[in-house]
């Protein structure tokens, strides 16, 4: 079996502060990553958004779609609200044959708040961590009902 290996562009370009690399292309970013051994990257936020525009992009600098964030809110939505709110995304790394999809729960998070201490942010319970972990499954089980993995990013 080869092994393949994938980087997002958040290594070269700083989605939480832009201005710090904004000066770096995504076209930069992509050659260095295949300069380096990368066979694919997630999906970045100055990339095509539409599903036939990004498969072009990405076609045209010889790199794959490895997978790419999605900010959640499972914690303040119903399931059926959440595959609702990622169907689309969904859809488009299936398209694409991506191997997975990246989920973080965003809902809460004090992530670019600086007035908000790391130690002040939210903090559940063991009986909110299994109603989320409950909700999280339920979710997981229909993108794979979809053909795509779910793979959780804690924050």
């Amino acid at each position: 079996m080869r092994v393949k290996i994938g980087i997002s562009p958040i290594a070269w370009q700083n989605d939480d502060l832009p201005d710090l690399t904004a000066a770096y292309s995504m076209e930069q970013a992509l050659r260095e990553a295949r300069e380096i051994g990368y066979t694919g990257v997630e999906r970045g936020r100055r990339m095509p958004q539409d599903t036939e525009g990004l498969r072009s992009y990405l076609e045209a600098n010889d790199i794959a779609l490895c997978g790419g964030w999605c900010s959640g809110a499972l914690m303040e939505r119903s399931v059926a609200e959440e595959i609702e709110a990622v169907r689309a995304q969904v859809a488009q790394f299936v398209a694409l044959k991506s191997p997975c999809l990246v989920y973080a729960e965003c809902s809460n998070t004090v992530q670019g708040d600086i007035g908000v201490p790391v130690n002040d942010r939210p903090k559940l319970s063991r009986d909110e961590i299994r109603v989320y972990a409950g909700k999280l499954s339920e979710l997981a089980k229909w993108m794979d009902g979809q053909g795509m993995v779910l793979a959780y990013h804690h924050h």
